[in-house]
C-alpha cells in the first residue's frame, strides 16, 4: 500500500531527510522544483502555453515556486514571478531562491491585485505549505481568487503539494482555496488531498519522490494502483467449495432486489457456492436470475419462529462467511434473524444496511455484537454516514467531520472492522494499523443497490485475505474500481448497481494477483 502524511508526520520526515540523512533543504527543493516542472513538460495541456505566473509565497512552499519559475525559464516558458506576503518574513530558503533568480535577471514581483487579465496559460500555486491551514485574508486571497480567474479562463494551475487553502490533514476548506488541474505533491501523499472537499480541487494528483524517507508509521494508507492489491492464490486443484461458501441472510418481501444483487456480487467476486436465505417472495426471481444460487426462504406473512431458527442454523453451519442486512428490513423477523445470527456464528460475518440500523436501536443486540467480536471471530461493519451516524449517537456533519479517528471508535468498541461508506471510504480495525483511506470510485455509484454489492464483494474477499482489515480495504478499492471501469462505459449518470457486478469479474485482472 501506498503511505500518506497530514502535516505533522511530513514535517517529521522533512526533518528527518535533512538532519539525519544529511540532505540540504536548497537540494530537496531543486528536486522538488523539477519534479514540478517535469510534471509540466510532460502534460500536453501544461505544456502547450508558454506564458507563466508564479504565485509565491514567503514560505518553503514558495520557495520551491521560484525555483520553478528559475527551471522553466530555462526550458523556454515566459514566466511572470510573483511574491505574495511580507519579504522581511521570508524563509532563509525562500530568501536564496530570491538571490538565484535576481543573479539568472529574472524579477521577482511583490504582488498586488491586478486590475486586468494578462496573457496566460498556465498558473504555478506556490502560495501555502502543508503548515497553513487558516482561511486566506488579504493579499493572499486576492491571490488565490486570481489564480482561480486565470483557471476559468483557460489557464492550466498546477499546486505544489496542495492547493493553497486546502487543509493537509483532513480536507477541509477554511475558506477560499485554489481549483487546480494538476497537484505535484511530494515524497507521499498528504492525507487531506485524498479527502473530500479538497480532492474536488486537487484535479490529477503526481506524488513524486525527491529522497525524502518516511521517519515514522503513516497516518493514513491507501491503494495508489490496481497491482498493489494482494488476494490469497487460488488452488489450482481446487472445487467450489475449496473457493469459499458464502451465505447472503439478504432480501424481505418488497426488497428482494437487495438479495439478488448481494448473491450476484459474491459469485462474481471468486467464491465458490452462494446461499441466499431470504423471504420466499424472492424465490422464483432469485431462481429466473441467479440459478446458481442455492436458496432457503421464511414466509413473513405466515411466521414459523421455530422452523425459521432451525433452518437458518443450518446454513449457518453450511456458510464459509455470512452477509447479513441487505434489505432485510427491521422488523421482528428481521430482529429475530439478526439475534440468531448474531448469537450463533461462528464464521467471518459482514453486517450491512438493515443489521446495523437493528444494533444501532437495540442494545441487547448490540451486546451480542461485541461479545462475537470479542470471541475474534472476523466482524465488519459496513455503515454509509447516516448509518454510522446512528451507530454513534452523532450528527452526520461531526461523522464528516471526524471521518478518519472516529471509525476506529466504534471498532474498538466492538471488536470489529469498520468501513465507512463515503466519497472516500474509510476503514479501521479494532487492532492498531493505519487507517485506510479508499480513493477508487465516482459519484455514478451513489446508485440504488451500489452498497449491496459491496457487502456481497465483501462476503467472498473475507476468504480470499490474510484478514478482515485486508479485505475491506481490498473490497472498498476493487468496488470503487468496478465503477470507474463502469462510468468509463456507461458514463455515470446511467450508472446501476448491475454494471458494479459485470466489471467486477474484470477489474480481479488488475490486481497484483492477476487471477
Amino acid at each position: 500500500m501506498s503511505r500518506a502524511y497530514g502535516s505533522e508526520g511530513m514535517k517529521a520526515s522533512d526533518r528527518f531527510a535533512i538532519s539525519h540523512d544529511k540532505i540540504p533543504s536548497l537540494v530537496l527543493m531543486e528536486r522538488a522544483a523539477l519534479a514540478v516542472c517535469d510534471a509540466v513538460s510532460a502534460n500536453d495541456a501544461c505544456a502547450s502555453g508558454r506564458n507563466v505566473r508564479v504565485y509565491a509565497g514567503v514560505g518553503n512552499n514558495g520557495a520551491d515556486a521560484l525555483a520553478c519559475a528559475r527551471i522553466l525559464t530555462d526550458r523556454g516558458y515566459r514566466v511572470e514571478c510573483f511574491l505574495v506576503g511580507d519579504p522581511d518574513k521570508a524563509t532563509d530558503e525562500n530568501k536564496a531562491q530570491q538571490h538565484t533568480l535576481q543573479a539568472y535577471g529574472l524579477e521577482v514581483h511583490p504582488y498586488k491585485k491586478e486590475e486586468g487579465r494578462h496573457p496566460c496559460d498556465l498558473v504555478i500555486d506556490g502560495l501555502f505549505g502543508i503548515g497553513v491551514n487558516r482561511a486566506p485574508e488579504g493579499v493572499w486571497l486576492d491571490a488565490v481568487t486570481e489564480m482561480n480567474a486565470y483557471g476559468k479562463e483557460g489557464a492550466k494551475v498546477v499546486a505544489i503539494d496542495l492547493p493553497s487553502g486546502v487543509n493537509a490533514d483532513d480536507g477541509s476548506l477554511p475558506g477560499a482555496c485554489v481549483s487546480a488541474d494538476m497537484t505535484v505533491t511530494f515524497a507521499f501523499a498528504k492525507t487531506g488531498v485524498l479527502l473530500y472537499p479538497a480532492a474536488a480541487h486537487c484535479g490529477e494528483i503526481l506524488v513524486r519522490d525527491i529522497g525524502i524517507r518516511a521517519s515514522r508509521k503513516a497516518d493514513a494508507v491507501y491503494y495508489a494502483d490496481p497491482s498493489e492489491v494482494r488476494l490469497l492464490k487460488r488452488d489450482p486443484a481446487g472445487h467450489k467449495g475449496t473457493f469459499g461458501k458464502v451465505l447472503c441472510v439478504c432480501g424481505s418481501q418488497k426488497t428482494g432486489g437487495a438479495a439478488i444483487l448481494a448473491a450476484r456480487a459474491v459469485l462474481a467476486s471468486g467464491a465458490g457456492m452462494v446461499r441466499v436465505f431470504t423471504d420466499i417472495a424472492n424465490r422464483d426471481a432469485i431462481l429466473q436470475v441467479l440459478p446458481e444460487a442455492l436458496i432457503d426462504t421464511y414466509d413473513e406473512s405466515h411466521p414459523d419462529e421455530a422452523a425459521t431458527k432451525a433452518l437458518l442454523h443450518a446454513a449457518l453451519d453450511w456458510s464459509d462467511s455470512v452477509v447479513l442486512g441487505c434489505g432485510t428490513g427491521t422488523g421482528e423477523i428481521a430482529r429475530q434473524l439478526t439475534q440468531t445470527v448474531l448469537s450463533d456464528c461462528n464464521k467471518p460475518l459482514v453486517l450491512d444496511a438493515d443489521a446495523l440500523n437493528l444494533i444501532a436501536r437495540d442494545t441487547a443486540l448490540r451486546s451480542l455484537c461485541r461479545a462475537l467480536g470479542e470471541r475474534g471471530i472476523p466482524l465488519v461493519l459496513t455503515p454509509h454516514l447516516a448509518e454510522f451516524a446512528r451507530l454513534t449517537g452523532r450528527s452526520v456533519p461531526e461523522c464528516r467531520k471526524h471521518l478518519l479517528t472516529a471509525p476506529r471508535e466504534l471498532a474498538d468498541e466492538l471488536h470489529a472492522t469498520v468501513l465507512l461508506k463515503d466519497a472516500r471510504s474509510v476503514v479501521c480495525s479494532a487492532r492498531p494499523d493505519e487507517t485506510y483511506i479508499n480513493i477508487s470510485g465516482n459519484d455514478g455509484m451513489a446508485t440504488a443497490g451500489s452498497g449491496d454489492v459491496l457487502a456481497g464483494l465483501l462476503g467472498a474477499l473475507i476468504l480470499q485475505s490474510e484478514s478482515a482489515r485486508e479485505a475491506c480495504c481490498n473490497g472498498a478499492y476493487l468496488h470503487g474500481l468496478a465503477g470507474d471501469r463502469a462510468a468509463l462505459e456507461v458514463g455515470k449518470r446511467g450508472l446501476t448497481a448491475s454494471d458494479l457486478i459485470r466489471h467486477l469479474r474484470n477489474v480481479f485482472f488488475e490486481t497484483g494477483t492477476k487471477e
